[in-house]
């Protein structure tokens, strides 16, 4: 019996010592997984905080994606109305200052046509002159010839006694009498004074004339170059208009996104804190 008992001690010695060095192993390799969890505990805690961040971020991003998209949308929207509203108001007061130039180039042409058809009086009355003068001449040469055909006739006739021409003695003086009086009757004595006083007056109004032509010429010709300065005036008014507009579409853009910067860097100042 001793002997059953020493050996049931040595065989439950054996399972409490198998027991024992399980529970040993058992218990290291607890302390050791502690031991690892202590050590990796910050690094574990850090990644968690970081994927924390991340998530925050990556939902925060997306929000803001599509805020974004929705602001810029309506910027966009907001820059085409003022664009198309400011073009209008430039198209607008440019068709204006153009219909004032029509108007103006219209009345040029005017004062143009109102020269012209007093260069052609002037020319007419320099023509009805001339027509005049030359009238003038025909008339003072035959008056001359007329003279002349009577000293000869009378040089050429034999005189009666007294110095008067004995007619009865002289049949032809009948037919030379008849021809005289026929061309003194077509020159008569008024119509050369009567010529002279309308070239004097024809001359007068030619001069008149020529100097009005004259003036309405400087007159389309200050009109003209007024014109063109307004011309000029529209081309710089439109140009200026088309910088000023840039400048106000730009200086809205800013206004509008000027927001979204300053958020951005306060988020950006909040991350670089955190």
């Amino acid at each position: 019996m001793a002997s059953d008992m020493a050996g049931q001690l040595q065989s439950g010695n054996a399972c409490c010592k198998m027991w024992k060095e399980k529970y040993a192993s058992l218990e290291y390799k607890r302390n050791a997984l502690r031991q690892a969890v202590n050590i990796l505990q910050p690094q574990i805690d850090r990644f968690q905080a970081e994927n924390a961040n991340l998530r925050k971020a990556v939902k925060s991003g997306a929000g803001k994606k599509e805020a974004d998209e929705a602001k810029s949308k309506l910027a966009s929207e907001t820059l085409k109305f003022e664009q198309a509203n400011k073009k209008l108001e430039a198209e607008t007061e440019g068709y204006q200052e153009r219909k004032r130039v029509e108007s103006e180039m219209a009345k040029v042409e005017e004062q143009r046509k109102l020269a012209e058809a007093n260069g052609k009086k002037v020319l007419q009355e320099k023509c009805r002159a001339e027509n005049l003068s030359r009238q003038l001449e025909e008339n003072r040469q035959s008056v001359e010839e007329l003279q002349k055909e009577i000293l000869e006739f009378v040089s050429s006739r034999n005189l009666a006694p007294g110095g008067q021409v004995d007619n009865k003695s002289n049949p032809e003086y009948e037919k030379m009498k008849d021809r005289l009086q026929s061309k003194i009757s077509n020159v008569k004595v008024e119509e050369p004074k009567l010529v002279l006083e309308l070239f004097k007056e024809s001359k007068k109004r030619f001069e008149i004339e020529k100097q009005k032509a004259i003036d309405e010429k400087k007159r389309a010709d200050l009109d003209i170059a007024k014109v063109e300065e307004q011309a000029k005036l529209v081309e710089w008014k439109e140009k200026y208009a088309s910088l000023e507009y840039k400048r106000n579409a730009l200086r809205q853009a800013v206004n509008i996104l000027q927001p979204q910067i300053d958020r951005f860097q306060a988020e950006n100042a909040n991350l670089r804190k955190g």
